[in-house]
C-alpha cells in the first residue's frame, strides 16, 4: 500500500511539469494541470517559439547594420558663389572618415537617429584659396529629417566632385572639410590630382 502511494505522488508530480516529447519527428509540448491537458503540435509550437523571439528582439541594437535606415543616395557637390557657411549649418554630425577614389569624395559620418532617413548635402562656395596647391572649402549639410531615435550609428555618402574640378581648372586641389562645429577642418585634407585620377 506504502509502494502504490508512492508511485502515485511520483506520477502526480510528473503530470504537473511541461513536458517536451519528440515521437516520430513530431515535436510537441503537453501541460498538465489539475487533471486536464493541452497538447502543442509541431507547426503551432514554432510559431509560438518564433514570436517569443520576435518578442524578445523588438528593441534593436543601436549601431547595427539591420537598423540603418535605407542606403544613403550618392549625389554631386553643389556650387554656391552665395554661400554662407553659418547658414547652412542644420543637425548635428561627426566625420568618422573621408577617401578619394578618382572623382568620387567618400564621407562617414556619425549622426544620432536611425528611424527615419537622413539627407547629406555638400556645398562649397566654389572660389579656390590662394595656395599650393590650390583648396577649396567643403562644408557638409546634414539634415536628420526630425529622426526621434538617438542611437548612434554610421552612414556613408559619396559625392561626385567633377563640378568643383570642372570649374576651376585646376589640375591639383586640396579638399578641405569642415565639420558641423565649423571650429577646425577635418583632418587631413584630401588631395584630388587629375594625373593619379584618371
Amino acid at each position: 500500500m506504502l509502494n502504490f502511494r508512492l508511485i502515485m505522488a511520483a506520477s502526480q508530480v510528473k503530470q504537473k511539469q511541461s513536458v517536451f516529447s519528440n515521437p516520430d519527428n513530431e515535436v510537441s509540448l503537453t501541460i498538465s494541470r489539475l487533471g486536464s491537458s493541452t497538447s502543442f503540435p509541431k507547426t503551432t509550437l514554432t510559431a509560438i517559439c518564433v514570436a517569443a523571439l520576435f518578442l524578445l528582439t523588438g528593441c534593436k541594437l543601436a549601431g547595427s547594420e539591420d537598423d540603418l535606415p535605407s542606403p544613403v543616395a550618392d549625389g554631386s557637390i553643389r556650387i554656391d558663389p552665395q554661400l554662407d557657411p553659418e547658414s547652412i549649418r542644420k543637425d548635428r554630425f561627426d566625420f568618422v572618415d573621408a577617401s578619394l577614389e578618382g572623382r568620387t569624395l567618400s564621407l562617414t559620418v556619425s549622426v544620432s537617429g536611425g528611424c527615419e532617413d537622413h539627407d547629406y548635402d555638400l556645398v562649397t562656395q566654389g572660389a579656390l584659396l590662394l595656395s599650393i596647391p590650390p583648396g577649396a572649402n567643403l562644408y557638409l549639410v546634414h539634415e536628420d529629417n526630425d529622426d526621434p531615435c538617438d542611437a548612434i550609428i554610421q552612414q556613408t555618402v559619396s559625392f561626385d566632385i567633377t563640378p568643383l574640378v570642372e570649374s576651376s581648372g585646376f589640375e591639383q586641389i586640396l579638399l578641405i572639410l569642415w565639420p558641423y562645429d565649423q571650429v577646425k577642418p577635418f583632418e587631413p585634407p584630401l588631395l584630388y590630382d587629375a594625373k593619379s585620377s584618371s
